[in-house]
């Protein structure tokens, strides 16, 4: 499953990248083989970094396929505005930067679908389809809402402290992971490592995970 997720500055919360993957992506652009590059993401992110300070780092929407969080991350990118982000493109990788259909090409394709055109036209869907469709969205958040809350106030999405465990069982609550790494000589990758599920511990048993 796929989830959309976003990066922002601590400084000031504003977000400066939206994104989408599965698994430990979220975390794989603080890998030092990640952080050596060149793009506005990296410089963005070693600019924070050099401060002291942690990107926040938020997935918005879950468990969704691949089309729903490509769709999604679009149209994060559109609401924000691809000269605000560090994205290179308006969502999956790749397409024309900025890119935006004239209103007249936008009537086209309105018009080609219309009516009988539309490969739905006169199909109903079988109560069993409906019930599928149901159970599928059953629990979801809408994604319209949860759009409008970041609109409004990106701070709600901030997950900025976690919970570290020493090799001897005690929890401490933190909010800047990188320095408490720097102050008890630990590695961040290997901390970031461990909360993207790649190993268990660290130098004798340190754990962490978000808050």
């Amino acid at each position: 499953m796929f989830y959309v997720y976003i990066i922002a500055d601590p400084r000031n919360e504003s977000v400066f990248y939206v994104g989408k993957g599965k698994g430990t992506r979220i975390y794989s652009h603080l890998l030092p083989c990640n952080l050596k590059g060149n793009s506005p993401l990296s410089k963005k992110l070693n600019e924070i970094l050099s401060l002291g300070l942690e990107p926040i780092l938020v997935k918005i929407f879950e468990n969704l396929d691949n089309s729903e969080a490509l769709e999604l991350e679009k149209r994060l990118v559109r609401i924000m505005g691809l000269e605000n982000l560090t994205n290179q493109c308006s969502g999956g990788g790749k397409g024309n930067i900025g890119y935006k259909h004239t209103d007249e090409a936008r009537l086209k394709m309105s018009m080609a679908k219309r009516g009988s055109k539309n490969r739905l036209w006169g199909k109903e869907r079988s109560k069993k389809t409906k019930h599928k469709i149901s159970v599928a969205n059953r629990g979801k958040e809408r994604p319209d809402a949860r759009i409008r809350m970041l609109e409004n106030n990106p701070a709600k999405f901030n997950c900025k402290e976690w919970i570290v465990t020493d090799p001897y069982g005690n929890s401490m609550k933190i909010k800047n992971l990188k320095n408490f790494c720097d102050i008890n000589s630990l590695r961040y990758s290997c901390m970031l490592d461990i909360i993207g599920g790649r190993q268990k511990t660290h130098k004798g048993g340190w754990r962490v995970k978000k808050c």
